[in-house]
C-alpha cells in the first residue's frame, strides 16, 4: 500500500473521529438540557461557563444572563450567611474538594428563597483542574410535605387540649343554669320583678361599681340564663320551639299530646338534626327507653312516684352534655385526621419517588412503601412490603450494600439523618441511580423504632455527569491527536523532500497532509507547461 493510500485512510479516520466527537458533544448538550436539576459548571475563578435549562427554571436567570457571572452573587447574595456558606462551598470545590449532598437555601432572581439539595465536584482533565460542576435539586415540595405533617400534628395536639378544656367547662359552668329545669325557671320568671323591687333599697348602700354589677345581673344576666331553659306541654309545640330556638339538650317525656317522645326523635332524625336527648319514661316502660336509645337518644331516666329522678336529672344532664360534646369533638378530630391522611396520601402518591418506613435490618424490611415504588423499581409496593417477593436490599447493587448499611448505622448511633446515593437494579434489569434521605424514629426512651425516609431517581443527573466527563476526556484526546506544523523543517535543496523525526524522507505533499489538515490537488503551472510541452499553446481566455 503506497503512502497516498495510507494518507487517505488516516484522513478518513480523523474525520470519523471528529464527527464522533461532535456527536458526543451534541448528545451531552441534549442531556444537560433535559436534566430537571440545575447543573452549573464554573471556571477556575468561580465564574459560570455552563447554565442548563434546569438552572434557568430553578433560579430565574437566563443562560445569557448567568454566563460569566459570579455564581455566589447570583444565587446567594440576599442572605449574608448563605452568601458566606456558598462562597465557602465554591472555594472548597476550586481547592479540589468534592462537596457531598447537603440541604440548604439559595435564592431566585426575584429574591425568593428556594430549598435545595446542593452537591459539587471538581473537574480534572489529565490531573489538571479545569473547573467545577455544581448541582442543585429543588426540594420545595418535600419541605411543604414536612411542614404540612408538622401543622397537622400541632392541630391534633390543639384538638386534644380543646377537648380537655371543653369537658372542664361543661362539667363546671353548665351545671348552674340547668339544675332547676322547669318549675324553678317558671318561678323565677314570675318573681323577677319582685326581686328587682326587693333589692333596690340595698343597692344604695353599695359602691358605684357594685351597684352597676348588681344591675347588670338583674337586668341582663338572670333573664339571659332563664332564656336557656324552656318547656312545652305537647310534642307539636315542642317541635316549633326547637325550630325557632337554640337548645343544648332536649328532655322528652314519652306520653305527650300530638307527638310522643319517640315521634319527636324520629322527626329530628329524619331531618338530620339530632341534638343530645334524654328520654324520661315511667316505671315498667324500659322498653320505650331501649327504643329511644336505638333511635339515637343519648340517655334515659325512669320516673318514680317520690320524684327522686328529679334530683338525679341535673347529673344526667351534665353527663349527657359532656358525652355528646366529646363525641362531636372526636368526630371533628377524626374527620380532620382523615382529611390530613387523605392530603398526605395524595402528596405522597404524587411525589417523584418513594416514601418508606422500614426496619433497621440488613434486608431493610419495608413496613410501608408508597405507590411511586412501581415507577422507580418496577415492583409493586405489595411485592416489597415485609419482603413478600423481594427485600429492598435485593434491589441494591451488591457493591453499594456495605456502604449503605455502615452509613445508616453510623447516623442512627449519632441520632442524625442520613443521605447517600447508590445504584439499584429494577425488575426489568435496568440499572438506576437513586438518592436517599432518611432518619431513625426513636421512642421517648431513646429506643430505635423504625427508619423513615424518601428515595428519588437521579439516574439522568448521574448519567449526564458521567457523559460530560467522558466527552471532555475524548475531546481532549482528539485535540491532542491533531498534529500541527511548527519549528524548522529539514528539506532537501535538490528534490525538495522533507525529512521526518525518524529520518525518513517524504514528498512535500505527503508530509504536509500527514502533519496538517491541508489536502492537495495537482496541476501544471505555465512555466512547467512550456518546459515539458514546448509545442503546446494554451487557448486564449
Amino acid at each position: 500500500m503506497d503512502n497516498k493510500e495510507l494518507l487517505k485512510q488516516e484522513i478518513v479516520k480523523r474525520k470519523q473521529l471528529e464527527r464522533e466527537s461532535e456527536e458526543r458533544r451534541l448528545y451531552l448538550e441534549a442531556v444537560l438540557a433535559c436534566a430537571p436539576d440545575a447543573i452549573i459548571t464554573l471556571d477556575e475563578q468561580g465564574k459560570v461557563n455552563e447554565w442548563n435549562p434546569g438552572a434557568e427554571n430553578l433560579f430565574g436567570y437566563s443562560k445569557e444572563e448567568a454566563i460569566g457571572e459570579d455564581i455566589d452573587s447570583l444565587i446567594a447574595s440576599p442572605d449574608p450567611e448563605k452568601f458566606k456558606e456558598a462562597s465557602r462551598f465554591t472555594k472548597e470545590l476550586l481547592n479540589s474538594k468534592s462537596i457531598p449532598l447537603v440541604e440548604t437555601i439559595r435564592y431566585r432572581r426575584d429574591g425568593s428563597p428556594v430549598n435545595v439539595i446542593a452537591a459539587g465536584s471538581p473537574i480534572f482533565i489529565r490531573d489538571k483542574l479545569v473547573g467545577v460542576v455544581a448541582m442543585y435539586t429543588d426540594i420545595t415540595q418535600r419541605k411543604q410535605v414536612e411542614q404540612q405533617l408538622k401543622r397537622y400534628t400541632e392541630e391534633l395536639k390543639q384538638a386534644n387540649e380543646e377537648i380537655k378544656q371543653f369537658a372542664y367547662i361543661v362539667s363546671h359552668d353548665l351545671r348552674a343554669p340547668l339544675v332547676n329545669l322547669k318549675g324553678f325557671s317558671a318561678e323565677l320568671r314570675n318573681s323577677i320583678e319582685q326581686l328587682k323591687e326587693a333589692v333596690k333599697p340595698a343597692l344604695t348602700s353599695l359602691d358605684e361599681n357594685s351597684q352597676q354589677a348588681a344591675a347588670i345581673a338583674l337586668e341582663e344576666d338572670i333573664p339571659e340564663a332563664l332564656g336557656f331553659i324552656d318547656s312545652s306541654v305537647d310534642g307539636e309545640e315542642g317541635i316549633k320551639k326547637y325550630d325557632t330556638g337554640s337548645f343544648d339538650i332536649l328532655i322528652l317525656d314519652q306520653v305527650m299530646p300530638v307527638y310522643t317522645g319517640l315521634d319527636i326523635i324520629k322527626i329530628l332524625k329524619s331531618r338530620g338534626e339530632l341534638p343530645p336527648i334524654i328520654m324520661v319514661t315511667g316505671t315498667g316502660s324500659e322498653q320505650i327507653a331501649v327504643e329511644a336509645l336505638k333511635l339515637g337518644a343519648s340517655d334515659y331516666i325512669v320516673k318514680d312516684v317520690n320524684g327522686v329522678y328529679l334530683k338525679l336529672l341535673p347529673s344526667v344532664i351534665d353527663q349527657t352534655l359532656i358525652k355528646y360534646h366529646l363525641e362531636q369533638e372526636k368526630l371533628r378530630v377524626e374527620e380532620a385526621l382523615r382529611e390530613s391522611q387523605r392530603a398526605l396520601s395524595t402528596l405522597i402518591s404524587n411525589l417523584p419517588g418513594i416514601a418508606y418506613r422500614c426496619r433497621n435490618d440488613r434486608k431493610r424490611t419495608m413496613e410501608f412503601i408508597s405507590e411511586g415504588c412501581y415507577e422507580l423499581t418496577g415492583y409493586r409496593p405489595e411485592d416489597l412490603v415485609m419482603n413478600a417477593e423481594k427485600s429492598y436490599t435485593d434491589l441494591i447493587h451488591p457493591d453499594d450494600r456495605k456502604m449503605i448499611w455502615e452509613q445508616v448505622q453510623k447516623a442512627i448511633e449519632e441520632h442524625r439523618p442520613f443521605q447517600f446515593q447508590y445504584r439499584i437494579r429494577t425488575a426489568d434489569g435496568e440499572e438506576k441511580w437513586v438518592w436517599e434521605q432518611g432518619t431513625g424514629v426513636f421512642s421517648s426512651e431513646g429506643e430505635l423504632l423504625r427508619l423513615e425516609g424518601f428515595i428519588t431517581d437521579i439516574t439522568a443527573r448521574i448519567l449526564a455527569e458521567h457523559e460530560r466527563e467522558r466527552l471532555i476526556e475524548e475531546l481532549q484526546k482528539a485535540l491532542e491527536n491533531v498534529k500541527r506544523l511548527r519549528g524548522l523543517l529539514p528539506i532537501c535543496a535538490s528534490c525538495k523532500k522533507i525529512r521526518d523525526d525518524e529520518g525518513y524522507w517524504h514528498s512535500v505533499e505527503a508530509y504536509m497532509e500527514d502533519h496538517s489538515e491541508a489536502q492537495f490537488t495537482h496541476g501544471i503551472c505555465p512555466d512547467c507547461m512550456k518546459k515539458l510541452y514546448p509545442g503546446y499553446e494554451p487557448e486564449e481566455q
